[in-house]
């Protein structure tokens, strides 16, 4: 799935058109990236864990949905803890 986005963000580099992810990492005051191998997009939610035909129709890599998930929430909770709580230092990897 990065390939794809990736491939469009350097497009919209080289032609010089707004492609959303770049203008919201140029104008962030901080902001991370980073993408999830053999995922797709309802991935990000539980719909594999409920419904894994429902969510194959809509959009899922071969990504395990439940370490997807737990993965997404680590890093989310990582985020929050740092930046709304002050505690400990917030890092992402480049991919999972």
């Amino acid at each position: 799935m990065k390939k794809k986005y990736h491939r469009q963000e350097m497009e919209a580099v080289e032609n010089s058109y707004a492609y959303a992810n770049n203008i919201v990492m140029q104008n962030a005051i901080c902001g991370y990236e980073t993408y999830f191998k053999n995922a797709g997009h309802m991935n990000f939610t539980d719909l594999p864990l409920i419904s894994p035909l429902l969510a194959d129709l809509l959009g899922t890599g071969s990504v395990d949905a439940g370490e997807c998930i737990d993965t997404m929430n680590g890093i989310i909770l990582r985020f929050y803890d740092c930046y709304l709580k002050n505690e400990g230092e917030f890092s992402v990897e480049e991919s999972y």
